[in-house]
């Protein structure tokens, strides 16, 4: 068995607000509003299993839904990882099956991504705050943050650009104060769908294989992205499981 991580993009006014909301300002533009853990078993069947507004599901005829004009995507297969420590990602996503979609969690990304316009740096405020008495990390299960919970499940985590520790600096005898923007380990419910497709193309890319590229590719797409994709493809899936 392989599992794998979707990341698509979906031509359509959700996706396109979804993927507007999760930009910082200097993050510039990204792909993906969505992604899925895909799976494929060893007599050859595919499956999803993702968070949608329904909930967390099993999606068997995925392609129709995904591998076609309106959408593109790409999936994925995180490097290093053993056939044992697959098959536990596919057991931890499982637990996930049928719990309610958390929209909470949609509007903290939203208001973060607003805030990130406006000051051109990610914001993580309002992802970050939690209220004691209302614990509902069982329902924090939107697409992004299963795929990382099940793969973080295994040691593995996504990268993506946050601010370090405040800095101050003199000017004569006026104080500057600023943050450096740098590469970091983020928590699950700080990753966006942007976050995965970055740490593929741009920030990890020798950790991920691309394994098939599916639905009509943006005219626009970034170099690295088509490197990446033509390289990897080329690999084949001969290495995906580590011995």
């Amino acid at each position: 068995m392989i599992a794998g991580v979707l990341i698509v993009m979906e031509r359509a006014p959700l996706g396109f607000g979804i993927r507007w909301s999760t930009q910082s300002g200097d993050e510039g533009r990204g792909n993906a509003n969505h992604t899925a853990n895909w799976y494929k078993l060893d007599d050859g069947r595919e499956f999803l299993i993702h968070s949608q507004s329904k909930g967390t599901h099993q999606l068997d005829d995925w392609e129709k839904v995904y591998d076609r004009p309106k959408c593109w995507g790409v999936i994925v297969v995180p490097l290093g990882y053993t056939q044992d420590e697959h098959w536990d990602v596919l057991t931890k996503a499982r637990e996930y099956e049928g719990m309610s979609y958390d929209h909470a969690a949609i509007a903290k990304h939203f208001l973060d991504g607003v805030a990130g316009k406006l000051f051109r740096r990610p914001i993580y405020f309002f992802r970050r705050f939690r209220l004691k008495f209302w614990k509902r990390t069982d329902r924090y299960n939107i697409c992004s943050w299963l795929s990382c919970h099940t793969w973080g499940s295994i040691g593995h985590r996504i990268t993506g650009m946050i601010r370090g520790k405040l800095r101050v600096r003199w000017r004569g005898s006026v104080p500057q104060t600023w943050r450096e923007l740098k590469k970091g380990l983020l928590d699950c419910e700080l990753v966006a769908p942007n976050d995965w497709e970055r740490d593929v193309f741009l920030h990890s890319p020798d950790a991920y294989r691309v394994i098939r590229e599916i639905g009509r590719r943006p005219k626009d797409l970034g170099p690295e992205w088509v490197h990446k994709i033509a390289s990897d493809l080329e690999a084949g899936r001969d290495d995906l499981i580590a011995a």
